[in-house]
């Protein structure tokens, strides 16, 4: 992190004429790195008396990670003279997913019209048509997410630069796979260390966060950059989760915030569209520094923690890999077991056999009245439904079965009053019971 002196000695040197780039290279020369001299170019309107030469860096494993309120507040900084481009990155990819729905829509509709007009076509070259198309956008789509979502790191990763929208995306193509390879390793370990009891997944989870930007600063990728992340927080542990619980707090606090005060505007103005429409509004805009905000603030943390263990040298050893490796295959088999065993225990429990003993034969087939609805409550349903659309019952249940489609019982005895506002309904079981009902018993 830089200093004031640093910030002084720059305002100086620039007074006296030396270029951004020659004083760039004079301090990283001297040990500061380059994040730290963007950040104090940022910094200049602070009122400091020169020095007279070049401070030094602050001494690696000194001091503490900056608290919660400064980590905010250089957090909000960042966001709000970065917006613009943060804003950028995060709608391209939303851009290009509304060109794919529109491009996916004129394939429908041509496949369709084509089936519709030329009846002599295959409909499975029609299908094949639509579904390759859609499973093709479903790739690319899938592609620019992690493409937008690495190109959102790179530019927070780099807020202290002046960054343009296209080389965010443009430096953060060759990491692409880098990225999504230890985005893979880290959800296996993370995981599958939840099947003991869920907590250790939090725990590695607060462990590996600098993963990301260890490979957007090149310095590891896959499990090394997992585990020298881990080596990272090793001491910090707590430290770090305390910001990020924090950073959680506030963002659910407004979140409730925003809930309570659209929730009675919503409620006054239930039916209009374009309070509708000015909510989501409002949402989207929210939406952009609740996406760009945490990782700015990871982003800060991350640097802290840099700042104070220095730019150590660390390679896992090749047993602690597997042993990393090894506890998250071990986690993911063990889910699918517990799935397979759940599932064998419930197939057991619905077993047709078990509950049709061999030797059991259902002889619906063989009964005459097989193909015929012999359920007086199904048809008191169907005969209310009548009177609900045409204000009476049927005159006959002919009538009642040419409007439903279907066919009934050929027992049933029906009777409507002269004024088809009431009805009896009877039917007759194998032992010549006679079973009534009205329209007044159905409820």
């Amino acid at each position: 992190m830089y200093t004031k002196e640093l910030l002084v000695y720059i305002k100086k040197s620039l007074n006296e004429g030396v270029s951004r780039e020659k004083l760039t290279r004079l301090l990283v020369g001297k040990g500061w790195s380059e994040a730290d001299i963007q950040r104090a170019f940022y910094q200049l309107e602070s009122q400091v008396t020169a020095p007279s030469v070049a401070p030094a860096p602050p001494s690696a494993g000194a001091g503490n990670l900056v608290g919660v309120g400064e980590l905010l507040t250089e957090s909000f900084s960042i966001l709000k003279q970065r917006f613009v481009p943060i804003l950028g990155v995060l709608l391209l990819p939303q851009l290009v997913y509304i060109g794919f729905g529109f491009v996916y829509s004129l394939i429908v509709g041509v496949s369709t019209a084509l089936f519709s007009s030329f009846t002599s076509l295959n409909f499975g070259a029609i299908g094949l048509g639509v579904v390759l198309p859609f499973v093709l956008l479903i790739m690319i789509a899938f592609f620019v997410q992690i493409w937008g979502t690495a190109a959102i790191i790179e530019l927070v990763s780099n807020h202290r630069t002046q960054i343009s929208i296209i080389d965010c995306y443009k430096r953060v193509l060759p990491k692409l796979w880098p990225l999504l390879v230890t985005q893979v390793i880290m959800g296996i370990i993370v995981g599958g260390s939840a099947i003991f009891f869920i907590i250790p997944a939090y725990i590695l989870t607060v462990y590996f966060f600098a993963a990301y930007y260890m490979v957007i600063d090149g310095k590891a990728t896959g499990i090394t950059a997992v585990l020298r992340s881990k080596k990272l927080v090793e001491g910090y542990w707590w430290a770090v989760l305390g910001r990020f619980a924090a950073l959680i707090l506030l963002i659910f606090g407004l979140m409730i915030g925003y809930s309570i005060i659209t929730y009675p505007i919503q409620a006054l103005f239930d039916e209009s569209a374009i309070i509708s429409l000015l909510l989501n509004l409002v949402m989207g805009v929210i939406a952009i520094p609740l996406i760009a905000f945490p990782l700015i603030y990871a982003r800060l943390v991350y640097e802290g923690l840099v700042r104070i263990k220095g730019d150590f040298d660390y390679t896992p050893t090749g047993q602690t890999k597997a042993l990393y490796i090894g506890i998250g295959v071990f986690g993911i088999l063990a889910y699918i077991a517990l799935f397979a065993f759940i599932t064998t225990k419930l197939a057991d429990v619905f077993r047709m056999d078990e509950m049709f003993p061999s030797g059991y034969e259902y002889e619906l087939d063989s009964q005459p009245w097989a193909d015929f609805d012999s359920d007086l409550y199904s048809v008191q349903i169907d005969l209310e439904l009548y009177k609900f659309t045409y204000e009476i019952y049927p005159a006959t249940l002919d009538a009642l079965a040419v409007e439903y489609e279907t066919n009934y019982d050929p027992r049933y005895l029906y009777e409507a009053s002269a004024d088809q506002l009431s009805y009896r309904l009877c039917i007759a079981g194998e032992d010549d019971q006679e079973t009534c009902v009205t329209n007044e018993s159905i409820f």
